[in-house]
């Protein structure tokens, strides 16, 4: 029986071909890719002699470069550093101011000062406090953080002296967390035995939103005074209060405050409500520029800027003790400053002229350049 010649395996060589079943391609051979020694390609590049230079040039600064840096020279110890005087000075300048104001605060006689010129916003301030009466009743707002107690305490201090001598009861809330605290410690200090007692309705929060609430509704927004009683019942220790259903019932509303944005919330949420009921501002002396052009669109009647409006304010035969205080102590530190001010504009006069100390300056900013 023969063996099927497709089965049989063709063992003579087979014609190899670069793709199987495709005629007339080169074949791939190894050898064509093989070879024995690279000759050399002749090349010759012509340099002038400015590129000469410039490659010696590279060549230096590539050595330059792991080569390390020689630290810069330091100047002689015995050499004059004009910084050290400087801190020096000013740190005496600092402390004469400091000792000049502290014996003024500590020392001064209290007597009443020169009275100053009194704007139209200060008179119509001091026109509304001292036009009440014992049966009206004024909402004052502490609103300022204590680290303005310096400022804002004389500052409050010249305002209650009226409400108190009018015999107004002061009805007290605070948009500070602290601002109730910080007002029962100012009435302890300037509270004289016969005045009516304060009411502290306690802290409103929310901000603008806590504003909105106390316009809508008084009563709702403080339920409950600080000490955890309602003021608006008949039996209350304050039976006025019931004749207070809105904010508008006030006699006045005093805000006492040292940023300009919150002051700006209450002339936007409360000013509108107030009707014919004066609105007065008692502010920072950062605060009242900002705030005083209210006053020229009558949505003020009256505004305390500063330390200055309340010396302005207090008369010089009733001087406020803690208002006479820090105007002292004021008044001195500006007279300290004004004179170191003067005498350094001269003495920097007389230095910058001389010729000596203008060639001495030029050699040591030629020895700091590197």
């Amino acid at each position: 029986m023969m063996d099927n010649p497709q089965d049989q395996q063709d063992d003579t060589p087979q014609k190899k071909e670069a793709v199987p079943g495709l005629e007339d391609v080169l074949p791939l051979n190894a050898a064509m890719f093989e070879a024995d020694e690279i000759l050399p390609v002749p090349f010759s590049v012509d340099i002038s002699e400015p590129q000469h230079k410039h490659i010696g040039l590279l060549e230096r600064m590539l050595a330059q470069e792991n080569e390390g840096t020689p630290p810069p020279a330091q100047p002689p110890k015995a050499e004059y550093h004009p910084d050290s005087f400087q801190r020096f000075l000013r740190l005496a300048i600092g402390l004469i101011l400091i000792l000049t104001i502290t014996a003024n605060i500590l020392y001064s006689n209290r007597s009443p000062s020169a009275a100053l010129a009194v704007p139209s916003e200060i008179v119509q301030t001091r026109t509304i406090l001292r036009g009440l009466s014992s049966e009206s009743m004024v909402l004052v707002a502490f609103d300022y953080e204590p680290g303005f107690s310096a400022e804002m305490e004389p500052l409050a201090a010249a305002v209650f002296q009226d409400i108190l001598t009018t015999q107004a009861v002061p009805v007290i809330l605070s948009t500070s967390p602290l601002g109730t605290l910080q007002a029962a410690r100012l009435m302890q200090k300037i509270q004289p035995p016969t005045a009516r007692q304060p009411i502290y309705l306690g802290y409103l929060p929310g901000g603008a939103a806590g504003l909105m609430s106390l316009t809508n509704s008084l009563r709702n927004t403080f339920p409950l005074d600080v000490d955890g009683e309602s003021p608006w019942l008949p039996d209350s220790a304050n039976p006025k209060l019931q004749a207070i259903n809105s904010i508008a019932d006030f006699a006045a509303v005093i805000v006492l405050s040292a940023d300009a944005e919150n002051a700006r919330n209450w002339l936007e949420q409360v000013q509108p409500a107030l009707n014919k009921t004066p609105f007065i501002f008692a502010l920072s002396a950062q605060a009242a520029p900002l705030i005083r052009p209210y006053l020229s669109g009558n949505q003020l009647q009256g505004m305390i800027g500063g330390v200055i409006g309340a010396h302005a304010y207090q008369e010089p035969k009733q001087p406020n003790a803690m208002l006479q205080m820090t105007w002292d102590g004021f008044a001195a530190g500006v007279w300290v400053a004004v004179a170191f001010i003067v005498c350094g504009s001269g003495i920097s006069l007389v230095l910058l002229s001389d010729p000596a100390r203008k060639k001495r300056r030029k050699q040591r900013q030629k020895r700091r350049l590197p």
